[in-house]
């Protein structure tokens, strides 16, 4: 099957050598919305079917168990997360969800790392504005970090 991008004003059609998937336009790729409303992917540096089900399945391990670590990521992929809007109260079943972005990022040696930290949401972010992104071959060199904010600690990357 070609592999083909048809682009509209709010979805991109990806069509991988094995299925169809929808995603939101660039602009919403990031965007916190109503739960139940994210794209199951929201962005993704590769078409292939077994990492973007991994990702969507969602089996990733803690960033918090990398902090420090260099790694060598050849995939990142950008799914929602519907999660409590108030962090505070997330195990009351009454708490509102909102659907946030979950970065998925996904190694050389065949580790899966998720997140839905802001700050390294944020990175990602800015990662893809810049247009540094894995490609076939070329892995991304980074190491998840921490910072202190005035709310307490965040978490980051950064580029090796």
């Amino acid at each position: 099957m070609a592999k083909a991008m048809e682009n509209t004003k709010d979805s991109t059609t990806k069509v991988t050598d094995k299925m169809e998937l929808a995603t939101v336009s660039m602009a919403d790729d990031f965007a916190i919305v109503e739960a139940g409303t994210g794209a199951a992917i929201r962005a993704t540096t590769t078409d292939k079917t077994s990492v973007l089900f991994n990702a969507v399945n969602g089996q990733g391990q803690k960033v918090k168990d990398f902090i420090g670590v260099e790694l060598n990521v050849i995939n990142i992929v950008v799914t929602s997360a519907d999660v409590a809007k108030d962090f505070a109260n997330k195990d009351n079943p009454e708490t509102e969800k909102v659907s946030k972005p979950c970065c998925h990022f996904f190694t050389a040696d065949g580790i899966h790392i998720s997140s839905i930290s802001n700050g390294i949401t944020h990175a990602v972010m800015k990662l893809f504005e810049c247009g540094l992104q894995p490609i076939d071959g070329e892995p991304v060199k980074m190491m998840f970090t921490t910072m202190e904010t005035k709310n307490g600690t965040a978490h980051s990357l950064t580029l090796l």
